[in-house]
């Protein structure tokens, strides 16, 4: 079972003096929120990390996953990128939520500290005593009441009734029955206009066809190698630089 981001956060409070995150578990801290969610998934959660479909990559939540394969193998590429964290998003709107969530802060209602948007409901629970929407059955807090009511939908009442057109698998939620669709973007077959070798996956064509190119774009932060596969890269690093 894999964990999601509400059920992570129900973990962390925010220390106010130095808004560090700390866990409620076992009172560790974090300066980095991404350290302690990391932190409840392999300590608390005890979850396994979400792997993606067509390359080696693990992520700690669905959304990461979602936006990884839009932007590694997806052919709609990102437009918008955040100023701050040069984050991308493919939708304008998209990215507006992304800023509110994460960099723009807003002064509680209750004190005169300031928070994110996500970051200000668990502070306003955790010090005021203002109320989350909390599920019944499980406890989790969430946001927003249209999040509680996607997760009783998906977690309790285990209701899939988004179908992919093509193989009638079914989701429970429309992103991630977008995520499943570019699988089968995948199978096509991809032809090298060079050499005439052909793929069935995007990625291992794009790879190859930088044999051609001398394109090597994974370079390397220690040395001067560079390489044509990230997992080249990684081999690199674990040996080379351990």
């Amino acid at each position: 079972m894999y964990s999601t981001r509400n059920e992570v956060d129900a973990y962390i409070t925010v220390t106010d003096k130095n808004k560090q995150y700390t866990c409620k578990a076992c009172e560790i801290s974090y300066k980095r929120i991404s350290d302690l969610r990391y932190h409840v998934i392999r300590t608390h959660l005890k979850r396994k990390f979400i792997k993606c479909k067509l390359c080696p990559d693990t992520f700690m939540y669905h959304s990461q996953r979602k936006d990884h394969m839009w932007r590694t193998h997806s052919d709609q590429k990102p437009e918008y990128t955040c100023g701050n964290c040069n984050r991308r998003f493919r939708r304008k709107n998209t990215l507006a939520e992304h800023m509110m969530d994460v960099h723009i802060e807003k002064k509680c209602s209750n004190c005169d500290l300031r928070f994110a948007r996500k970051k200000l409901p668990f502070h306003r629970n955790e010090v005021h005593g203002v109320p989350m929407p909390t599920c019944g059955i499980c406890g989790l807090r969430t946001l927003l009441q249209s999040a509680l009511v996607r997760h009783q939908r998906n977690v309790h009442l285990n209701e899939k009734d988004k179908r992919c057109s093509i193989c009638k698998k079914a989701f429970y939620t429309r992103s991630n029955l977008q995520d499943h669709m570019i699988t089968h973007d995948q199978n096509r077959v991809f032809d090298c206009s060079v050499c005439g070798k052909t793929f069935a996956r995007k990625e291992c064509y794009k790879a190859h066809y930088r044999i051609h190119t001398g394109e090597r774009p994974f370079a390397c932060s220690l040395c001067s190698m560079a390489f044509v596969q990230r997992a080249s890269l990684r081999f690199h690093m674990k040996n080379h630089h351990p």
